[in-house]
Parts: structure tokens; sequence; C-alpha cells
């Protein structure tokens, strides 16, 4: 298996909706990746969502963690249980572009480099704008895993840490030194990020997907619209 999307979710039902349609839907052989979607002891509908996602989707692979354990674990969890060659992780409040995998695998398949990212568009909900954010130099600081694809047995290799998130910082610093090549960057914005606000923990925006509605993208990108499998809101990526 070529790819892994690995989401962590603690109660984002909601928002998980439209980040579990956006990673099912990518324009790459079902076949060659999974999401795995780690529940973090959950006790919305988050049981009852990833159910709907399974009867359509078999490369959905479900993991749910019997007690709120925080995000560093339900990561943690996601990365030993992931079969992919590459991963890649989403939050729960975010989303991919439909050729997100397609464009980065291709770009690691090249065997130049260890760690393709690209540019992504950080959506503002209160108008519903997108800003094309350009990536032109890596920041693993900014990135944290996000719009980046990653080799998996190079960063299983590392040491992560089990409790804090800001440690998590490290890790993808240590695995740019671990790689020894320098990261590709695919200059295309295929990754939506939420703004974070206050009551979210880090590193998840809050968002209502049935504001996931743009328009038009700035670099002529394929704009895709389709309803989830749970018929509840409508998302465009």
């Amino acid at each position: 298996m070529l790819a892994s999307i690995i989401i962590c979710s603690y109660n984002s039902a909601d928002t998980l909706d439209g980040a579990l349609y956006s990673a099912l839907t990518q324009d790459f052989p079902s076949d060659e990746f999974e999401v795995l979607l780690v529940d973090d002891g959950s006790t919305d509908e988050t049981v009852e969502l990833a159910a709907s996602y399974e009867k359509k989707h078999g490369n959905l692979r479900y993991l749910r963690l019997p007690l709120n354990k925080g995000k560093p674990a339900a990561w943690e969890r996601g990365f030993q249980t992931a079969r992919g060659k590459y991963f890649t992780s989403l939050d729960s409040g975010d989303a991919l572009h439909p050729r997100m995998l397609r464009e980065c695998v291709a770009a690691l398949e090249l065997d130049v480099a260890d760690l393709a990212y690209c540019d992504y568009h950080e959506v503002t909900l209160a108008d519903n704008s997108h800003k094309h954010i350009r990536m032109d130099c890596f920041d693993p600081v900014g990135i944290i895993g996000r719009a980046a694809v990653l080799r998996m047995d190079i960063f299983s290799a590392l040491p992560r840490p089990s409790v804090s998130i800001s440690g998590w910082h490290d890790v993808y610093q240590r695995y740019i030194k671990a790689s020894e090549r320098q990261p590709i960057r695919v200059p295309q914005p295929l990754y939506f990020r939420c703004p974070q606000s206050p009551e979210s923990d880090p590193g998840r925006g809050s968002v209502d997907s049935q504001k996931w509605m743009p328009a038009s993208d700035s670099n002529g990108l394929l704009v895709v619209q389709g309803q989830s499998p749970a018929g509840k809101r409508i998302l465009a990526v």
C-alpha cells in the first residue's frame, strides 16, 4: 500500500464529516491508500458517522480508543497501525483537495526527496474566503505534518512525544535531519486549513462543513462538490 491518511478526532463529528469525505474521495486508486480514523474516546456521533462511511468505502479503517488520552496518544496509535509506505495527517476540521495524494506521492516516487509538501488554502469562515498560502520554504513548525506527505519508515524510527503537543515540532525537524535530503515542494494549494478557535484544541480548527463552499480556485485547480454518505451536509474542496 502506498499511502495512509491519518485523522485523529475527539468529539468532532460535525467537522469530521467534511474531513472524511475529502480524504476518501481522493483521485488515487482506492486499493493503494487507506484512511485511518483514530477516535480518541469520543462521546458524540463519531461512531455512527464512521459506520456510514465504512459502508461505502472499504479503505476506511476505524480505530476507537476506549478512553480519551489526548491527541499525541491518538497520533501514536495511528502511526503504529498505518500500513502505507507514505503518510499524511489531516485535522478533523480541515480538508484535502482531491489531488493532494496523487501530486505529493508522485513527487516522492521520483526518489529525490523523503518529504513532499504543498501550498494550502487558509479558510476564513466569517466571509468564506480562501487565501492561497505559498510555501516557498518548508516550515516544519507551521505544517506539523499537515499539507505534507512523509515516508513512514523514516518517521517510525524517530522518538516521539507521548504527552506534549508542542513536542511534535521537534519530531518533524528531526525527520528532515534523518532524511538528509531536501523536501520537495508541490506548488499547488492542495490542503484547506481552518483558523483555530479559542475553544478548539491545538492543531484543530472549528468549522461548519456547510460553509466549505469555495466558489473558485485561483490556480485553476478543479473544484469538486459532493454530498457525504451521512447525508447531512455538502462539502466542496
